[in-house]
């Protein structure tokens, strides 16, 4: 699987970002532009049936656990125009975007601030609804096909800019937690869904901050960089074959911005 950035990068449009490749990315690009990333998550290959033309890779933390289907996502056209408050016309976020991220890739969408990047994740992620007045155009394709944005919402990740996590569960209750709801029975007895947790925990580098509390404004607890990865640990927990990330380094320090990075190349690939 290649390890590199997505080389689909998007048109270069007036509005909308820029996606990241080895090659200088098109569109309007500035220093220090906030990223997201689009990831499928940790998996191995598996060997493909007989007669069968794309692999199925499987989670290399719980054999037990159901394989994972490469997705490759691929957006033509897609604009989106949403309602100006306290006017009749309507402005456009995102305008005539193209691009395509594949299985097995880290890719970072890019660009200036309040240039589109959010709106086009939610788009891409299935997460914009319909908008009062709102217009969404374009085609959104998974593996070359048309999708059903509610089954494609149930194979997908999502970690919000914002951190949504109880202060007072330390990382490992929190992922626990989030084990039981997702996973439920499916791996068996709890010791089976303890190990996986602990999987988790060891995949993103948690291991000495398990038993500390999450922490807030009251509470101390564990470091921005460690609750951003708990963050993901959250949506890694049900497996998904793609994971997306809003803004994974953003308030974080260098050597964590760095970090988390490398987290995920090393989950993405």
């Amino acid at each position: 699987m290649s390890t590199g950035m997505d080389k689909g990068a998007l048109p270069g449009q007036p509005r909308g970002p820029a996606a990241a490749s080895d090659s200088p990315p098109c569109g309007h690009q500035k220093k220090g532009g906030s990223m997201l990333s689009v990831v499928s998550p940790s998996v191995l290959p598996a060997s493909t049936a007989a007669g069968t033309e794309s692999p199925v890779y499987q989670s290399d933390r719980v054999k037990e656990m159901a394989s994972v289907e490469p997705i490759d996502i691929m957006w033509e056209h897609v604009s989106l125009r949403v309602p100006v408050k306290g006017s009749k016309t309507k402005k456009a976020v995102l305008l005539d975007v193209s691009g395509k991220v594949h299985a097995g890739e880290v890719s970072a969408i890019m660009g200036a601030s309040g240039c589109g990047k959010t709106s086009l994740l939610n788009v891409l992620a299935g997460r914009v609804q319909a908008v009062n007045g709102g217009e969404l155009s374009g085609r959104l394709l998974t593996n070359g096909k048309g999708r059903e944005e509610g089954e494609f919402r149930k194979l997908v990740g999502y970690v919000t800019q914002d951190d949504s996590l109880y202060a007072c569960l330390t990382v490992q209750e929190t992922l626990m937690l989030a084990a039981f709801f997702k996973l439920g029975k499916k791996l068996g007895p709890g010791k089976a869904l303890e190990d996986y947790v602990t999987g988790v925990i060891n995949d993103l580098g948690l291991k000495k901050c398990r038993n500390t509390a999450i922490g807030d404004a009251m509470i101390k607890g564990v470091s921005g960089g460690e609750r951003k990865r708990v963050s993901i640990g959250v949506e890694l927990i049900s497996n998904p074959s793609v994971l997306f990330l809003d803004e994974p380094t953003s308030g974080d320090r260098r050597g964590g911005r760095e970090r988390g990075m490398e987290l995920c190349v090393r989950v993405g690939v």
